[in-house]
């Protein structure tokens, strides 16, 4: 008798109790009718947030790791998936709520869809407007555009297409925010995140691997989640330059950049 959960949901901890709160009241919401599991990883958060998951925690399923160093995103979320039971895997970060719509479709097109390997949904800011978490494979001179102003995003017109249909959408990497897998994949494929990225890029390095072994990248419209609009990395070049996470970022570019460095894009369609 085959005991696991048909889906692993994930999420990591860093000081925001909060925020996993939320996520696990809409898990309880809208996924009762699946068959899963929650791992919430905790990233060694300062200001005792582990305690106060603890006891969200004590007397419910759900599985909480405790983490003596932060291993970053790639890392805290490696962890949880090794403990991880499910077919498949839900990459879920805190600042996330599910609706009724957000993991239906994507299941559904993980066992539909000819060579889809990794989908992702539709992220919706908390006033309804859409967010852009699907977009083209990075160069220098565009990640350097937008940090300069919107306007300089050369590719925003044809990425922004993406979100008018309800069919899925090839694209070529999706906001490692909320992503599916199976978990074969993940791990036996791609043998799980590049380590060499603590923060930023992981996610992007990982859907051009998925299409290097010529498996499809999909954002789903017709599924759908709530994202916090608060970003990491976010605000133009003359804000971001005093924030850690720009350095990290910028860390993160430049080995993505030397990774590939002698490599032609992947065939995205």
């Amino acid at each position: 008798m085959n005991l696991s959960p048909k889906l692993s949901i994930i999420t990591i901890n860093y000081g925001g109790s909060a925020h996993i709160k939320k996520l696990w009241q809409s898990i309880q919401t809208h996924a009762a009718h699946l068959d899963y599991e929650f791992i919430v990883v905790d990233n060694d958060s300062p200001l005792n947030d582990a305690e106060t998951l603890e006891n969200l925690f004590t007397g419910t399923p759900v599985h909480l790791i405790r983490l003596e160093n932060n291993l970053g995103f790639g890392g805290g979320y490696g962890e949880g998936i090794k403990f991880a039971q499910g077919e498949y895997l839900a990459i879920i970060n805190p600042d996330i709520e599910l609706t009724s719509t957000s993991l239906d479709p994507l299941l559904e097109t993980l066992e539909s869809e000819t060579r889809a390997s990794l989908v992702a949904p539709k992220l919706i800011n908390p006033d309804g407007s859409v967010q852009q978490n699907a977009r083209h494979f990075p160069t220098p001179w565009v990640m350097f555009g937008r940090r300069l102003a919107s306007r300089f995003n050369w590719s925003y017109d044809s990425e922004k297409k993406w979100y008018q249909s309800q069919s899925p959408q090839a694209v070529d990497w999706v906001q490692g925010s909320f992503m599916c897998l199976k978990k074969d994949t993940f791990t036996n494929l791609l043998n799980g995140f590049d380590s060499r990225f603590f923060l930023f890029l992981e996610d992007t390095d990982l859907c051009r691997r998925l299409w290097k072994h010529n498996l499809r990248v999909l954002l789903v419209p017709s599924a759908i989640a709530i994202h916090g609009q608060h970003r990491l990395s976010g605000g133009n070049l003359w804000e971001a330059w005093r924030k850690k996470t720009f350095w990290i970022h910028l860390s993160s570019a430049l080995k993505y950049f030397w990774k590939y460095k002698n490599e032609k894009l992947p065939n995205v369609k």
